[in-house]
């Protein structure tokens, strides 16, 4: 059982992320260069939901409270939804044309995708856009109880609270991420 550090430089929220131009499995309408995927905005759970054309793949787990949960539950009674254990594997799905968009914080499913060379494509292809309903949080790291003597523990808190104040963890957020992610999906405290 971890235990939160300090509270992070960033707070995130979960997107609605289409890619534009859609993968292997989609109709040849993909190849052009027009955006095939999400033509018009989704800027709200009640929006994605009216979509009924928009499939849904979302990661196994994660909680961007009630609203997220009763979204869900309703994507899954009208057969929408698609449930996966990652970030890549939510990249995997929507690269096969199986689903045509997912919820998650942008740095979550960027650094999925950065992360395999396979799905670098989609980085500029992103279309990112927040929902209403679904609020900023706060995002950071979990100093384990278990492996981490307490001394250490109170050290590392330490250095990543002096990390944070002088701002270093938002500008080596700024040095992995594109500019595209951070703008919208991350804020500095």
């Amino acid at each position: 059982m971890g235990i939160p550090s300090p509270r992070s430089a960033a707070r995130a929220a979960a997107f609605v992320i289409a890619v534009l131009v859609a993968g292997a499995g989609a109709p040849a309408l993909a190849n052009c260069e027009q955006p095939f995927l999400v033509p018009v905005a989704v800027r709200s759970i009640r929006d994605l939901l009216a979509r009924k054309e928009l499939r849904v793949v979302l990661v196994r787990g994660f909680d961007y409270g009630d609203a997220y949960l009763d979204m869900i539950d309703q994507l899954s009674a009208q057969g929408r939804l698609l449930l996966e254990k990652d970030g890549a594997a939510v990249a995997r799905v929507l690269d096969a044309g199986i689903a045509d968009v997912t919820l998650m914080a942008p740095t979550v499913f960027a650094g999925a995708i950065l992360e395999d060379k396979r799905f670098t494509w989609m980085m500029p292809k992103l279309r990112i856009e927040p929902l209403e309903e679904l609020p900023w949080g706060e995002s950071g790291i979990y100093i384990s109880k278990q492996t981490v003597a307490a001394s250490d523990r109170a050290a590392l808190q330490n250095l990543f609270a002096a990390a944070i104040k002088s701002g270093a963890v938002y500008e080596n957020l700024k040095r992995y991420y594109p500019p595209a992610i951070l703008a919208g999906g991350v804020r500095p405290r």
